[in-house]
């Protein structure tokens, strides 16, 4: 319906005059045909207008009756001022809304206020295998995720070698000759070890490895992550070791999956050592027996420089004594030179090492040589192989100057004697030819192998490992010791070595001390002559004092036994007591001898065999020690005994000089103290002997010819006389040391 507008004043004006004219005045009743009344309308009823409605007017006439409607305009909302009816969160924005304030009217009105905040995004973090952030803002639950970034392992499956290419075809040629594969860069690059990084901020990674899977024990290097590999070295042959990737992922620690790796069962085990050179394991070949341990013996090259010119900058580093000592354990530095050959050129023949370079182990010398002309040698191999068959001995480092000719000498008998096939033996010494030391031909040469090996192939057996025990045993190498070794080298349990020494002096030693090798957990008992008696465990030896020997124990062979884990192991010694004789009286304490009192007279002794006894404690000499029992004597001046005279109570040397022949003892071991013994024995009418002892070990002697002025017997007492370059002599009693 079209609305009506308001009317205006004139309208207003023209109905009201016709009001006036409808033909009727006032109280007269109105016409009936409106059509000619002039209308006077008055407001009938009101439909007021609304906000959004239009409203009415109804006026009816007064004459006519006539009713008349007018059309009113809607009023229009009268809206109040916005507000906020939402806020704007990370996806939506802000609503804003406004309401009418009319009454009776609930019209809003919305429009967006502030734009979609957009999400709070916290940091990437790693959940499982996926990197994920949330929305850090209040009521959000949004999250992102994405791959995790990763460290991987890459594993062939297969045997790997760490070998370089050449020593590979050399190694597993049929008939090779090594001249054609020298080299001095040792002959090896490591187990290579690949792996996948995608850590874009990550500069290194760190690759563990380990025997077991637990990774309880493991070691580490490190290696760049832009090379994607790594090199490992020193890792035991035929053997399955565990490998993981590490890199620090914000503080903490992401590992990759473990994969193996199976070293090579092929070879030596070469060794790399940061200072020296021509290393590798000893063990690790197969044998009749199984295969042999690793770990125990490594044999190589110099620790520090030695006389040889060419080899003057070999010095085992500082990493080199940390992995040697803490990682490989080395006990025994085993230097198969002499104390002289261990030193650097132009330095005095007496500066040779007294300490091994390797922190903790105990240096050995043996003074063998190599080869054939060394194995003459036996009672330096005896040496050799009785200390390889102790235990305790190991983990053990054999070297010499190269680790090539001596050591490769000994590795061959004892490789051979432990039942490593020909080839491979052949390939242990060779191997010195990809070192800085040179070639080693096992077909000959400036060096004798094949001698050395038609040396061994000489002795009785029917195999290798049998002729070489035949030699060893030729050597005086015990069959429990040759058992023994076998046993360390196969993971056997060692028999007991018991060891006494020969003889026994009751009046220069105060306790019998029996080394025990092999290790042992109880002793049980221990008698001597049949007859139970006290003794100490300490360490691996078990201490007998000379007090708690039984009272019917006399000088001559003693027969003992012992009872160690349940086994009985016997040993005898000679006794002595009624034949040794304190040679000074010790009542007072030490005697001091210097240059206000430069001879002291002792005990008589006699000319019946009766050994004078006495300990130098200690001496500050670069002269002569005069020792005279009677009439006879001998003179001490350098590193051996002279003979030498009497006349009256002055002592000289006889001459022209003579040497008591063997009875060499040097001036170093006198000037730090030993035990020295003198016997005088009348063998004939004619003869005087006299002898001469060291820390209980008889040096040699001399037949005197009785002189005609003789000091009776009843009254030859022992006397000593420093010369007069001597500063001091400090003497105490044969019982205040062992």
């Amino acid at each position: 319906m079209q609305k009506m507008k308001r009317p205006s004043f004139a309208l207003c004006c023209l109905f009201a005059f016709s009001l006036v004219s409808c033909g009727g005045g006032p109280g007269e009743e109105p016409s009936k045909d409106s059509s000619s009344c002039q209308h006077q309308f008055a407001l009938k009823s009101e439909t007021p207008s609304t906000c959004e409605s239009s409203g009415s007017q109804i006026y009816e006439c007064s004459l006519c009756g006539y009713d008349k409607t007018v059309a009113l305009d809607p009023l229009g909302h009268a809206f109040g001022d916005w507000a906020q009816e939402k806020q704007a969160s990370c996806t939506e924005s802000e609503v804003l809304e406004r309401h009418c304030t009319r009454a009776g009217c609930s019209k809003k009105e919305e429009k967006a206020g502030q734009e979609a905040l957009g999400h709070l995004w916290g940091e990437w973090a790693r959940e499982g295998d996926s990197m994920k952030r949330h929305c850090q803002r209040e009521g959000c639950n949004a999250e992102q995720e994405k791959a995790a970034p990763f460290i991987k392992i890459i594993s062939s499956g297969e045997e790997v070698s760490p070998f370089l290419p050449a020593v590979e075809e050399y190694l597993n040629a049929e008939t090779p000759d090594v001249k054609d594969y020298v080299r001095n860069d040792g002959g090896i690059q490591g187990y290579l070890v690949r792996f996948i990084d995608t850590y874009s901020e990550v500069k290194e990674v760190r690759i563990d490895y380990s025997k077991r899977e637990d990774f309880s024990t493991y070691q580490s290097v490190f290696a760049e992550s832009a090379k994607k590999s790594c090199a490992l070295y020193n890792l035991e042959k035929a053997s399955t070791y565990y490998v993981r990737a590490c890199v620090q992922e914000e503080g903490r620690e992401v590992y990759s999956a473990i994969e193996t790796l199976q070293t090579a069962s092929y070879g030596p085990r070469v060794m790399k050592i940061d200072g020296i050179h021509n290393v590798r394991d000893i063990g690790g070949y197969e044998t009749p027996s199984g295969r042999t341990l690793q770990g125990l013996l490594f044999r190589g090259g110099a620790l520090s420089p030695s006389t040889d010119p060419a080899f003057t900058k070999i010095q085992l580093s500082e990493e080199g004594k940390e992995y040697m000592s803490g990682t490989l354990g080395i006990k025994t530095d085993f230097d198969l030179r002499t104390q002289a050959e261990n030193r650097a050129p132009d330095t005095p023949l007496d500066s040779g090492l007294t300490s091994s370079p390797v922190p903790g182990a105990k240096l050995e010398y043996y003074g063998v040589g190599g080869y054939e002309s060394g194995l003459a040698n036996k009672e330096g191999y005896r040496r050799v192989f009785s200390a390889l068959s102790d235990p305790s001995r190991y983990p053990i480092y054999l070297h010499c100057t190269g680790g090539a000719d001596r050591t490769g000498t000994v590795s061959y008998l004892l490789n051979g004697l432990l039942g490593v096939s020909e080839e491979d033996l052949i390939h242990d010494y060779e191997f010195t030819s990809f070192s800085i030391y040179g070639e080693r031909n096992s077909k000959g040469g400036e060096y004798h192998f094949p001698q050395l090996v038609s040396e061994i192939a000489s002795y009785p057996g029917s195999t290798l490992s049998e002729k070489t025990e035949s030699y060893l045993l030729s050597c005086g190498v015990g069959e429990e010791e040759i058992y023994n070794i076998k046993a360390i080298f196969h993971g056997q349990k060692t028999k007991l070595s018991l060891s006494c020494p020969s003889h026994f002096d009751t009046i220069a030693e105060s306790t019998l001390t029996l080394q025990v090798k092999g290790g042992f957990e109880n002793v049980t008992s221990l008698t001597l002559n049949g007859i139970g008696t006290p003794f100490e465990v300490k360490g691996d030896s078990l201490l007998v004092r000379k007090e708690d020997f039984p009272a019917s124990l006399q000088d001559g062979e003693v027969q003992g036994a012992v009872v160690i884990d349940g086994v009985s192991y016997s040993f005898s010694f000679q006794l002595s007591g009624s034949s040794s004789l304190i040679a000074f009286d010790f009542s007072s304490g030490d005697i001091v001898l210097n240059d206000s009192k430069s001879k002291i007279s002792g005990n008589v002794i006699g000319y019946q065999g009766k050994t004078a006894l006495f300990r130098i404690k200690e001496s500050a000499t670069h002269g002569g020690t005069y020792l005279f029992i009677g009439s006879y004597g001998v003179y001490l001046r350098g590193d051996g005994f002279r003979l030498a005279q009497r006349s009256g109570d002055s002592f000289s040397e006889s001459a022209p000089r003579v040497y008591v022949e063997g009875a060499n003892l040097p001036q170093s071991k006198v000037n730090g103290g030993v035990l020295l013994g003198v016997a005088a024995n009348a063998l004939n009418e004619k003869t005087i002997r006299l002898e001469i002892y060291a820390d209980k070990v008889k040096l040699g002697y001399h037949d005197f010819a009785r002189v005609e002025d003789e000091i009776p017997s009843e009254e030859a007492r022992f006397e000593l006389a420093i010369s007069g370059d001597v500063a001091q002599a400090s003497l105490s009693s044969p019982q205040s040391a062992d």
